[in-house]
């Protein structure tokens, strides 16, 4: 018999820090776009019914993406582009707040006028 007392001490492994199996990717993604938007709103006493809008805007877009740990390629997009939308929605109002906002149909169009891509190994 032995007496929990005078037991061996605990010893602790630390832990190793090791690769992940599989690939690990990072990506940041953005887009700046400006431009008219023109809205028609019908309202039964000015309490329910459709919105139509039609949007046309120009921006730019880009994607800057790194894969591995640690990072052995990285990859750019970027685009400049015109688009056009047209999106129909109802609403149901009651006094200032939307207890309804439901989007019905959307339909839009993207050009890209200039676009960029490129890959490196590091």
């Amino acid at each position: 018999m032995k007496r929990i007392k005078e037991d061996t001490p605990t010893t602790y492994v630390l832990p190793k820090p090791r690769q992940v199996a599989g690939a690990t990717a990072f990506s940041f993604e953005g887009e700046v776009a400006a431009g008219p938007q023109v809205s028609y709103q019908s309202r039964i006493y000015s309490f329910a019914g459709p919105d139509i809008t039609l949007s046309a805007r120009s921006g730019y877009a880009a994607k800057l993406g790194v894969t591995g740990i640690p990072p052995t390629e990285a990859e750019i997009e970027a685009s400049i582009f015109l688009a056009l939308g047209l999106t129909g929605s109802a609403k149901l109002t009651l006094l200032r707040w939307d207890l309804l906002n439901l989007t019905i149909f959307q339909v839009g169009v993207r050009l890209n006028l200039l676009e960029y891509r490129d890959k490196w190994r590091l």
